[in-house]
């Protein structure tokens, strides 16, 4: 209030509420008067979305060119259900899973804006996945079946349009070979062996949209990069 009118930062503010998925309608316009001192009044049209959300997707994952996944062309179903904003502090709550016929997985996430910094969306996620390894489809077979278990922590920038972002997440992993079948060659002492890891990962998203006339034309461009750092392991 009583600050410079600046419509760079107005289309940032409707852009972090409109990305928390959250509000099914967010709108700013100005009041077309203007006060004695020369202010301008900016109302701000908000409608919540639904509560509760289940989305579910079905896709194909067709990979012939990398080695670790030679022809593992496979059906791919995924599905979520969303509470929008449970402890009313544009919060969300998610249960996902996805499955196919090399990975299935299982994720629980919770969010919730600036709680560790302005700007920020944070989350807390646990997460169970198991992925086989496919290393030949002729006879024999040379495959292996990874668990892997973890938890971790992210501090990502509420989305802003046609801006350069940083963010960061950190956690722990719990990574196990379950097996290993085939000519594989593997050392015995790595099946059945557990492997606790922590990790750091910056990141990057830029996406160049105008979202006032088309959410057709635009691109994204995101970054990552993950540093592991093994620090216990247990088993055979």
């Amino acid at each position: 209030e009583g600050s410079l009118w600046d419509q760079k930062k107005i289309d940032s503010s409707r852009s972090r509420l409109h990305h928390l998925e959250i509000f099914d309608h967010v709108k700013f316009s100005s009041h077309q008067r203007t006060t004695p001192k020369g202010y301008k009044h900016i109302i701000a049209n908000i409608l919540d979305d639904d509560p509760y959300e289940a989305r579910i997707k079905l896709g194909f994952f067709a990979s012939n060119d990398k080695p670790f996944l030679k022809g593992a062309n496979t059906l791919k179903l995924a599905g979520s259900y969303r509470v929008k904003n449970p402890l009313n502090k544009a919060d969300m709550f998610v249960i996902g899973a996805q499955a196919d016929s090399t990975e299935q997985q299982i994720t629980v996430q919770y969010s919730i804006p600036e709680l560790l910094g302005n700007n920020q969306i944070n989350s807390f996620a646990l997460a169970t996945e198991n992925r086989r390894y496919m290393f030949n489809l002729t006879e024999p077979r040379e495959t292996a079946v990874e668990r892997r278990t973890g938890f971790s922590i992210s501090a990502q920038p509420a989305t802003i349009l046609n801006e350069s972002q940083f963010g960061w997440s950190a956690g722990i992993d719990n990574s196990k070979l379950l097996g290993h079948y085939g000519n594989m060659n593997l050392d015995p002492i790595l099946t059945e062996k557990s492997l606790f890891f922590i990790y750091i990962e910056p990141t990057f998203k830029r996406i160049s949209l105008d979202d006032k006339k088309s959410m057709a034309e635009g691109f994204s461009t995101e970054a990552a990069a993950r540093f592991l750092l093994p620090f216990v392991s247990y088993g055979n």
